[in-house]
């Protein structure tokens, strides 16, 4: 199969050349099972309790870091075709009022931020970044998790206050 956009269309000949040529990687993946080992050796290190669950569609794992609840998901990308890591936290409820606005702010940041962007899933609001597993690391997990951690612990405070919208995850914090 060839490379695929985010579109799930198939990319021009000459950047999937260049993607076949830059991602040596892709001839010899690793096993899952690396991967799996290595969000775990990221969290243990870290000192941040997460509880993991494996299933059938890949392994997922949650924890607590800062103001929001964070997701740690490895699964198969239907859209892309591949297997990738992705992190979430789901911060806010949309807010009632304002919508269009707190949208073109919401574009206005994800130029802004690194490593991360804002997104909606239904009618929830969060941060996320995700990749392809190819070249990933304990550092790159590191740094996907620190992305997102610090993102959604000051654009969830931002944002409410901003748009009246409701915060999540703020009663799943211990006392």
């Amino acid at each position: 199969m060839s490379p695929r956009r985010a579109t799930g269309r198939p990319l021009p000949a000459f950047l999937a050349g260049l993607l076949a040529r830059f991602s040596d990687e892709q001839r010899s993946p690793q096993p899952l099972g690396f991967y799996v080992a290595l969000v775990d050796a990221v969290l243990e290190g870290l000192g941040i309790d997460g509880e993991r669950q494996d299933s059938d569609e890949g392994w997922d794992w949650t924890l607590q870091v800062g103001s929001a609840p964070i997701d740690i998901g490895l699964h198969h990308n239907d859209l892309l075709d591949e297997d990738t890591l992705e992190v979430k936290a789901t911060i806010l409820r949309l807010p009632p009022q304002r919508l269009l606005a707190f949208y073109r702010r919401c574009l206005e940041l994800n130029r802004l931020l690194i490593g991360c962007a804002i997104g909606v899933e239904g009618d929830t609001v969060i941060v996320a970044s995700e990749r392809s597993l190819p070249g990933l690391d304990r550092a790159a997990i590191a740094r996907m998790l620190i992305d997102v951690a610090s993102a959604a612990d000051q654009l969830d405070d931002d944002l409410a206050q901003e748009f009246g919208a409701a915060k999540l995850g703020e009663d799943l914090l211990e006392p």
